[in-house]
C-alpha cells in the first residue's frame, strides 16, 4: 500500500512540476512585461498559483487514479502501457495550451477564452499573421516542454509493474484509503470546503495584472473558459438587477428630449466609402493626443473634415469591430457574434439598409475573407461584391497573409469607378496588423513593437493619402462622403493596459466635398462608440433607423452621452463624469467618479446586451 501511495504522490508530483514549467516559460517569454518588478514579487506568482496548480493536476490525476485502482482487481498488467500513452497525450494537449496562451496574449494581452478557443478552427488562417521567427520560436517551446515532461516522466516512472497485493484482510483498509482519495481529489479541484469553489481570484494578488496572469494556471482557465464560458453561450452571467429594471434603464440611456440631428451634409444621397481601419488607435493620430509625425494625411483630412474626438471601439478585434460597425450591435466580452451565423442572421445590418435605399455595396480586403466568418457575415449584411486576396494577382501579394492597403486601396478606387452610383463601400485595411511588415522606408527605427508598429500605421497613412490623390481626379468624388474610423484600438505604441480607456480610444472622421464649408475643421466631442455610426449615418441621410436599437445618433445634440467597452471577462463604462472597469473574474469594480446610478445603468447595458445576443 505504501508504495501504491507513493506512485499517486509522484504522478500529483509530475503534473506540478509540469505547470510550474508552463509558468516559467510565461515568465521568460514575456521578460520585457516583468521588468521593473522586483524578482521576489515575480517569484511570489509560483506561490499564489499553488492552489489553480493543485487543482489542474487532480483534474488531470481523475483518469490514472480510476484505472491504476482498476489495475488491482485484474491479471493484466495494462497501466504501464496507459500512463504512457495517457502522460505523452496530456503532455502533447498541455504544451500546446500554453503556446496557444503565449500568442493569444502577445496579441490580445489576456490570458485564453473561449472565443480565442473557438478561433482554433481558423488556426492555419490565423497563423499568417504571426512572423516566422515567432512562430518557430512557440515551436521551440512547445517541443522543450514536451522533452522535459518525458525526461521528468521517465525519472520518476521506471517501474514495470504496477500491480500491488493487497491482502482480504486490508479490504476495508483499502477501501477507506481510496474514499480517502476521493475526498482529497475532489477538495484538490475545488480547492477547498469552502462555499463557492476555486476561481482565478485565488491567483490574484498584485495590482499588477501580468503578475496575475502569471500566477493564473494556464491549461485551468483554459479549460474553465471552455466549459464555462462554452454555458454562456445560453445563459446570461452578467445578471446584475432584475431584468424589467435593467431594460427600464437601457430605455432611458437611449431616450432623447427631442428626436433632432444636425445636418452636416450638403445631400442625402451621397456616395459613402468607410474606411476601418485595422488597429488605428487614437494614440497614432496627432489630432487626437497621438505620436506626431505618424498620421500626416490622417491630420491633414481632419482640418477639411469633421472628427469626432472622443469615440471608442466595442471590442479588441476585427470581427467585434465589423459587427459594431455594420450591425451597430456591441461587443460582448469572451464571444464575437459574427463567429455564430445563428445569431448573426438577427441583427440589422447597415449595408442591407443602404441597398434597400438604392446604393450598390461593396467589400475590399486584401487578405482572406472567409477568415473569422467574415464572407458569411458580409453576405449575411447585403454586400453585393467582396473583393479579397483572391482577386489579386501574385506580383500584389507583396505578404504571405495578403496583399497590402496600397494595392487594395487602389484596387477600390478603380473598381468603384466603374460602379454604378449611389454606393455604399467598405475598405478594411490590414497592413497595421501584427506582424506590422509593410513595403516602405523604416520612418520609426526601432526592432521594438511600438516603432513596428508606428511604421505600419504610417505605411497605412501614406497609403490613404495617395489614395485620396488618385480619387480626386474622379467624377464621383464630389458627392462623396469618406468615413474613417479604426475597428478596434490597440495596446501600442504606449503598451497601453489591455483594460484602460484609451486602449479602446479610436479615431472617427467624416470627409469629403458633401460636408457643409462650416462643418469643416469642426471637432464635436460627444462621448460615444462606434456602434454609434449606423444611427448617425442613416440620420444623415434621412433614412429611418430605429431598429438599430443599440446605435446612438451622435449628431443628436439631445442624446445622452455614454460609452461602453469590452475585455475578456471585463467591461468599462464611461460617462461625461467619469468611468468605471467591472471585472467579472473577481467581481471587482475600479470607480472613478462615477455615480451609483451611472454604474447601475452600465451593468443594466451589458445585462441587457448579453439577454438579447443568447436570445438569437
Amino acid at each position: 500500500m505504501k508504495n501504491y501511495l507513493l506512485l499517486i504522490l509522484k504522478l500529483f508530483l509530475f503534473w506540478w512540476i509540469i505547470f510550474l514549467v508552463n509558468r516559467i516559460i510565461f515568465i521568460l517569454f514575456f521578460f520585457q512585461k516583468f521588468s521593473g518588478i522586483p524578482v521576489t514579487e515575480t517569484l511570489t506568482t509560483f506561490v499564489h498559483g499553488i492552489p489553480l496548480d493543485f487543482s489542474a493536476a487532480c483534474y488531470v490525476l481523475i483518469l490514472p487514479v480510476l484505472l491504476l485502482l482498476f489495475q488491482q482487481f485484474t491479471s493484466l498488467n495494462f497501466y504501464r502501457h496507459f500512463l504512457l500513452s495517457y502522460t505523452v497525450i496530456a503532455l502533447i494537449i498541455t504544451s500546446f495550451i500554453c503556446v496557444f496562451d503565449l500568442a493569444i496574449y502577445s496579441d490580445w494581452g489576456t490570458k485564453l477564452s473561449y472565443r480565442a478557443i473557438h478561433y482554433l478552427k481558423y488556426a492555419k488562417d490565423g497563423a499568417a499573421f504571426t512572423k516566422f521567427s515567432d512562430s518557430v520560436l512557440l515551436l521551440v517551446l512547445l517541443l522543450i516542454q514536451l522533452l522535459v515532461g518525458l525526461l521528468l516522466f521517465r525519472q520518476f516512472f521506471r517501474s514495470r509493474n504496477y500491480q500491488f497485493v493487497w491482502r482480504d484482510a486490508r479490504f476495508l483498509k483499502v477501501v477507506a484509503i481510496h474514499l480517502i482519495l476521493s475526498i482529497l481529489l475532489f477538495l484538490g479541484i475545488r480547492g477547498g470546503w469552502q462555499q463557492i469553489p476555486i476561481n482565478e481570484s485565488s491567483a490574484y494578488f498584485s495590482k499588477k495584472q501580468i503578475l496575475n496572469d502569471a500566477a493564473v494556471n494556464t491549461v485551468w482557465n483554459a479549460g474553465k473558459k471552455f466549459m464555462q464560458d462554452n454555458k454562456s453561450l445560453y445563459t446570461n452571467p452578467y445578471r446584475f438587477l432584475p431584468k424589467n429594471e435593467a431594460i427600464d434603464l437601457v430605455k432611458t440611456l437611449f431616450t432623447v428630449q427631442k428626436d433632432s440631428t444636425i445636418s452636416v451634409l450638403t445631400t442625402t444621397r451621397p456616395n459613402v466609402v468607410l474606411f476601418l481601419l485595422e488597429s488605428f488607435t487614437a494614440d497614432v493620430v496627432q489630432a487626437l493626443g497621438g505620436e506626431n509625425g505618424v498620421t500626416p494625411n490622417l491630420d491633414s483630412l481632419i482640418q477639411h473634415g469633421l472628427l469626432f474626438n472622443t469615440i471608442y471601439s466595442q471590442g479588441f478585434r476585427t470581427d467585434q469591430g465589423l459587427a459594431d460597425v455594420l450591425s451597430g450591435f456591441p461587443a460582448q466580452p469572451n464571444f464575437s457574434i459574427i463567429m455564430q451565423p445563428e445569431k448573426f442572421k438577427h441583427l440589422n445590418f447597415l449595408p442591407e439598409r443602404m441597398a434597400a435605399n438604392g446604393y450598390h455595396t461593396s467589400f475590399f480586403y486584401g487578405g482572406e475573407a472567409a477568415f473569422a466568418n467574415m464572407k458569411a457575415y458580409l453576405l449575411a449584411a447585403g454586400i453585393e461584391k467582396i473583393t479579397d486576396k483572391n482577386s489579386f494577382s501574385a506580383d500584389e501579394m507583396n505578404a504571405k497573409w495578403g496583399a497590402h492597403d496600397g494595392y487594395v486601396f487602389q484596387k477600390q478606387a478603380t473598381d468603384i469607378s466603374s460602379e454604378r452610383v449611389p454606393f455604399f463601400s467598405v475598405i478594411l485595411s490590414l497592413s497595421s496588423h501584427e506582424p506590422f511588415e509593410v513595403p516602405m522606408e523604416t520612418k520609426f527605427p526601432g526592432e521594438d513593437a511600438a516603432a513596428k508598429f508606428k511604421n505600419a500605421c504610417a505605411y497605412t497613412d501614406e497609403s490613404i493619402g495617395e489614395y485620396f490623390e488618385h480619387v480626386k481626379k474622379e467624377e464621383w468624388y464630389q458627392n462623396t462622403l469618406f468615413i474613417i474610423v479604426a475597428d478596434h484600438g490597440h495596446l501600442q505604441p504606449y503598451n497601453r493596459n489591455p483594460r484602460e480607456p484609451a486602449r479602446f480610444h479610436i479615431p472617427l472622421i467624416f470627409y469629403g466635398p458633401v460636408i457643409r464649408e462650416s462643418f469643416r475643421g469642426t471637432k464635436i466631442s460627444n462621448l460615444g462608440m462606434q456602434s454609434d455610426l449606423p444611427a448617425t449615418l442613416l440620420a444623415q441621410l434621412k433614412i429611418p433607423y430605429r431598429e438599430f436599437a443599440w446605435s446612438n445618433n451622435l449628431l443628436n445634440p439631445f442624446r445622452n452621452n455614454f460609452a461602453y467597452y469590452t475585455s475578456d471577462d471585463a467591461f468599462g463604462w464611461m460617462t461625461d463624469n467619469g468611468s468605471m472597469l467591472y471585472d467579472s473574474k473577481n467581481n471587482t469594480i475600479q470607480n472613478h467618479h462615477l455615480s451609483e446610478t451611472e454604474m447601475k445603468s452600465g451593468k443594466a447595458y451589458l445585462q441587457t446586451l448579453f439577454d438579447e445576443y443568447i436570445s438569437y
